[in-house]
């Protein structure tokens, strides 16, 4: 099996003994961290490989200087070669701190009742709220369908900032990123706006 991809690359480079033991590091990787490793070039000045964490299953997210660092340690310790690397950590999807909670303090935010989530998602009362009072888990496919129903709600509070109203953000930092919104208040022409942030909270104040 190959658990390094391409590594075919450095067949001028490895041994077939060393091309072993670095396939065994890197399942070692794949097995504990779900880290995956990719040969992209081997020139004269050096390897070039890709590392790339996907979603961690021992629940430890490397940092895209660990990757670096772990990259180089595996391939430097077999060639001899300057070692190149491109880092991809793993970025968690908002809706994966989706729960009850989230969900009611959305509804409150907003004022929305059980009914109307029910009516524009179409499932069932009982379903809905089963999920909210966490009487029953959450999959990756609920939370984001929770997590994408209130964004239509942020959306239509930036849209309302943007036309010129005074209005408080709640959570709209999780749904865009502060320096999106910083570009978007700025292309809208309100230079004059003051944002400020605290935690999850984004305020926007358009004179």
């Amino acid at each position: 099996m190959e658990i390094i991809k391409k590594l075919d690359k450095l067949s001028d480079v490895l041994s077939s003994d060393r091309v072993v033991r670095i396939q065994q590091e890197a399942s070692d990787y794949l097995k504990q961290h779900n880290i995956l490793f990719t040969v992209l070039a081997c020139e004269q000045e050096g390897i070039t490989v890709k590392i790339e964490q996907e979603k961690p299953l021992s629940g430890r997210i490397y940092t895209f200087e660990e990757l670096i660092v772990t990259a180089k340690g595996l391939f430097g310790r077999y060639v001899l070669n300057e070692v190149f690397v491109h880092a991809h950590p793993y970025v968690e999807s908002p809706a994966e701190a989706v729960d009850g909670k989230w969900v009611q303090s959305h509804m409150n935010h907003y004022k929305i009742k059980l009914k109307e989530v029910a009516f524009q998602t179409g499932i069932d009362k009982t379903n809905l709220s089963a999920w909210i009072n966490e009487k029953r888990p959450m999959s990756r496919i609920v939370k984001a369908m929770f997590f994408n129903f209130f964004k239509v709600y942020a959306i239509n509070d930036l849209v309302t900032t943007l036309s010129g109203e005074k209005i408080h953000f709640y959570y709209i930092k999780k749904y865009f990123g502060r320096e999106l919104i910083t570009r978007l208040v700025a292309l809208s022409g309100h230079e004059n706006a003051e944002i400020t942030e605290n935690g999850e909270d984004l305020k926007i104040w358009i004179p």
